[in-house]
């Protein structure tokens, strides 16, 4: 038996409903972009510290895939073991399954020596060891709590649905670029970057909203994972944050995770393709 028009209403609403709860945080990942791009608080050596981590964040996944200590190589050699142990007799579903890893540790080793090369570009040591770029403490958080919650089913739908971080941060360097437009290299490889990500990740962002709508789930399990995903949301905004050295106080990021109506606004602004693709 189909979905009923009723039933798939009910899951669109509440889809709704999670993506504006949500929102203010990625509208502060947002803020985050470009107060740092657009202020005296940018130096060297803390755009040295961001795209560091960004190359960890990139490299070991954050929490979202794999368990403590799982890498993007760590996914994508277990996922080319089992492609070599592929039969004719092998389900469909777990084909899939091996081709969407393999897609998305690609995707994840591409973003990562992307960033790899800004931080060339920004005169970082290449001496140093990828998990030596990762040591901050709310990151430490963020990866934490994913692990927590990925041993149920609604929290790994959480999880699943917090990758990214709503392209905050993107489309903040996106309207900062947009209105200055770069010319010092570091800031040309930052905004063609950021334009790269955009274009990867909003289909990326819009699959992973979508497969949310074949939940089977009462109302309490829908409240139950919007809760779980503002909690990812506003550690990610703090992890964010202290990636950019803190360009927003503490009381500035309390009242941002407060703000529906400036959730909205971002809605509105840049997640047409998400909220029209559902």
């Amino acid at each position: 038996m189909g979905i009923s028009i009723t039933d798939e209403a009910m899951r669109k609403r509440r889809l709704q409903e999670l993506i504006e709860a949500a929102a203010p945080c990625w509208a502060g990942e947002a803020l985050v972009g470009r107060r740092y791009f657009g202020s005296s608080h940018r130096t060297r050596e803390r755009d040295l510290k961001w795209i560091g981590f960004q190359i960890f964040k990139e490299y070991s996944g954050g929490g979202v895939y794999g368990g403590p200590g799982a890498t993007v190589a760590s996914i994508l050699r277990a996922a080319s073991q089992r492609a070599a142990q592929i039969e004719l007799a092998t389900p469909e579903a777990e084909i899939g399954q091996i081709l969407g890893d393999l897609e998305f540790a690609m995707d994840e080793l591409r973003h990562m020596t992307q960033f790899m090369h800004l931080y060339a570009l920004a005169g970082g040591a290449r001496d140093r060891s990828i998990a030596s770029l990762g040591e901050l403490p709310h990151a430490r958080c963020l990866a934490s709590l994913r692990h927590r919650l990925r041993v149920t089913d609604l929290g790994r739908m959480a999880v699943s649905l917090s990758e990214g971080g709503g392209l905050g941060l993107h489309f903040g360097m996106h309207e900062h670029y947009a209105s200055h437009p770069p010319s010092d290299a570091i800031d040309v490889e930052a905004a063609r970057l950021t334009q790269s990500i955009l274009a990867d990740e909003s289909s990326h962002m819009r699959s992973r909203f979508k497969s949310a709508l074949a939940l089977h789930q009462d109302e309490s399990s829908w409240s139950e994972l919007q809760a779980k995903l503002v909690a990812i949301g506003t550690q990610k905004l703090r992890e964010r944050n202290e990636q950019f050295s803190s360009p927003l106080e503490d009381d500035e990021l309390a009242s941002i995770m407060a703000d529906r109506a400036l959730g909205r606004r971002y809605i509105a602004d840049h997640l047409g393709f998400l909220v029209t693709g559902l």
